[in-house]
């Protein structure tokens, strides 16, 4: 049995890893802001709830760490910001005679590229990138002297390529992709090249991997629109990504150091 660091376990892809690593027989060590359905389901299994914009949550996840004694042999970065859910501070106290009209606020927030509401930018930033690095600097003493750790940090296809702006027309929210994603996941991306400098000479290698659109219950147009910019046909599902990410983990990928691993279909390459 290994033991690994999930960051972002209550998220999309970061839950379902741990849970697939569990099964395969591993321990995980799990970081989201977010609860769990796995706390207290699951022997191997240990969450902390914590805030990784914070310093002080960073102080109680290097205490939480070094009182569970526990050795580690790699961390997933799946740390992401949702900002499907964002209101601008000045509509957060306001009650909404119903959802809908929190739903317009949202969309004018969203509207057009120069209506784009510079603080989701920098949320965007500060969880993505900032985060991350104080994700880094909180694991450090229990990783630098590893006799083998690998740090898998998770970007996107859009720190590689511009998104096609014709995949987001018409959407819910927005009709374009706004550029906090994509600027962050580049600079996390940078980070990741960064890391790998840093850590030379060490036993503590860092890569990052790239996954495509991944299918999570999007529009029928949406989902067609983007298969055909690929050249496999379709977007990824979750064992799509799960399965390199369990790669890099592994010393089947020991000579692979500061790495981007591009998991799109053919996307960035058509």
């Amino acid at each position: 049995m290994k033991t690994y660091i999930v960051a972002g376990s209550s998220g999309y892809l970061g839950d379902a890893l741990a849970k697939e690593m569990l099964a395969d027989g591993h321990f995980i060590l799990g970081i989201d802001q977010s609860p769990s359905d796995l706390s207290g389901k699951h022997a191997n299994y240990l969450h902390v709830n914590a805030d990784l914009t914070s310093e002080k949550d960073s102080i109680t996840i290097r205490e939480k760490i070094s009182d569970s004694s526990l050795t580690f042999e790699g961390c997933v970065n799946a740390i992401t910001y949702q900002d499907s859910n964002y209101l601008p501070p000045e509509y957060q106290k306001i009650k909404t005679d119903s959802f809908s009209n929190s739903d317009e606020i949202r969309k004018a927030i969203r509207a057009s590229f120069e209506k784009y509401d510079v603080q989701l930018f920098r949320n965007m930033l500060e969880v993505n990138i900032i985060a991350s690095h104080l994700l880094t600097r909180t694991i450090l003493p229990f990783i630098i002297d590893s006799p083998n750790f690998s740090y898998v940090n998770i970007c996107s296809q859009y720190a590689v390529k511009s998104p096609d702006q014709d995949l987001f027309k018409n959407l819910e929210y927005f009709n374009y992709k706004p550029p906090g994603y994509s600027v962050s996941k580049a600079g996390l991306l940078s980070y990741t090249y960064y890391l790998a400098e840093m850590f030379r000479g060490t036993n503590v290698r860092v890569n990052a991997i790239s996954p495509g659109g991944i299918f999570a219950g999007q529009s029928e147009n949406f989902t067609k629109a983007y298969a055909d910019g690929t050249f496999s046909g379709r977007m990824a599902n979750l064992e799509d990504i799960i399965s390199p990410i369990k790669f890099l983990l592994s010393s089947d990928s020991s000579y692979m150091n500061g790495t981007n691993l591009v998991v799109d279909g053919g996307w960035t390459q058509k």
